[in-house]
């Protein structure tokens, strides 16, 4: 299931970018651009620099450590179910953690999302005849839920800072320099 799993995200995940981008130009950006240009202007991207970049983005501040906790205490409880090694929490708490290379507050709002369902996983491991657990466990998902759909002081305030604008001066001036239709490359993370 895994394998049939990842081979279809990945079959969609090259439509999508055939049919709505270039795969020449995410070859040359992730590819070229990150292993030869951007190497000589930082630091690189070595393996040991991305986990450092994910270790420090979850622990520090109080509300990474607390988010940090969360989650291995989610996925610890779930694994101790299964006698045998616990692969499919160690993917998720690879996956998860590769969303913190990039910062916990600059990129990180998925991260943080996700976090904040790690107690969803608790839920199947209460009995079945404890109602009163499962009450307290479904006030604790209308809360993340609420938190997930109003967002938080930091989020708003990320979401107004990069707003994308409707023009920019280097949207002017390639403009005035280039003709409609002309194919420019530009590189910006915003």
């Amino acid at each position: 299931k895994v394998l049939c799993g990842t081979v279809a995200a990945i079959a969609f995940n090259f439509v999508l970018l055939v049919w709505t981008g270039s795969v020449k130009g995410y070859l040359a950006f992730h590819i070229y651009l990150n292993a030869v240009l951007l190497p000589q202007y930082n630091e690189g991207h070595g393996l040991l620099k991305l986990i450092g970049n994910a270790f420090h983005a979850a622990t520090s501040d109080l509300g990474g450590l607390l988010l940090l906790g969360l989650i291995v205490t989610a996925l610890a409880a779930v694994a101790r179910r299964r006698p045998a090694l616990p692969w499919r929490e160690i993917l998720i708490a690879l996956g998860v953690g590769s969303m913190l290379i990039r910062g916990l507050y600059i990129h990180g709002l998925s991260y943080i999302y996700v976090a904040l369902t790690m107690p969803l996983l608790l839920l199947h491991l209460l009995p079945a005849g404890l109602p009163r657990q499962r009450g307290l466990l479904l006030v604790l998902c209308c809360i993340l839920m609420a938190r997930l759909i109003v967002g938080g002081a930091k989020e708003d305030q990320l979401l107004a800072d990069r707003r994308i604008p409707e023009t920019t001066e280097f949207a002017q001036l390639a403009q005035k320099l280039t003709d409609p239709g002309d194919r420019i490359l530009a590189y910006s993370f915003q």
